[in-house]
């Protein structure tokens, strides 16, 4: 999701209410609220830190999974594992595609777009007779900071 100014994300999150509505999904002042958190804060969401933001509104831990399995479901919000312990969830744009990048040391994500991906799993999926609904792709590594900062120990270790 791109960084938004205040107008951007009141037509955005207009939109989703009027995109749920057509989904025949009651517009409820909790499932507002977890819409709001989720426009308003940075890309990649931990559940857990929605649970806390939303609790000080007055929304429980139970509310806000509903609610996001509920915006799994209409293809509004992706969920994004990280670890075996966690989930992220981010905010999709309708129709747009991509995949990450996740450091196994820090957490980082990345996210990348790639025809050749694209391509390649419709190939695959018309190969074996399936018809494509989608596909989760998340590449697992360790990102350039934390290479950097190994390199960096391992230097101090061996001149010690």
């Amino acid at each position: 999701m791109i960084a938004m100014g205040r107008g951007k994300k009141e037509e955005k999150f207009a939109k989703v209410c009027s995109l749920l509505r057509e989904h025949g999904v009651r517009i409820t002042n909790v499932r507002k609220a977890v819409v709001k958190e989720l426009l308003n804060g940075k890309q990649h969401r931990h559940v857990e830190e929605l649970c806390r933001k939303l609790a000080s509104k007055g929304v429980s831990r139970a509310s806000v999974y509903r609610t996001l399995s509920l915006l799994e479901h209409v293809g509004f919000v992706s969920k994004v594992l990280y670890g075996e312990r966690h989930s992220h969830f981010e905010f999709l744009s309708i129709g747009e595609h991509h995949d990450h990048l996740i450091c196994i040391r820090c957490g980082r994500i990345v996210e990348f777009k790639s025809s050749q991906i694209e391509r390649l799993q419709k190939e695959i999926a018309k190969k074996h007779s399936f018809e494509l609904k989608g596909h989760v792709l998340e590449i697992r590594g360790i990102c350039p900071q934390c290479k950097r900062l190994n390199k960096e120990q391992e230097k101090t270790v061996k001149d010690c």
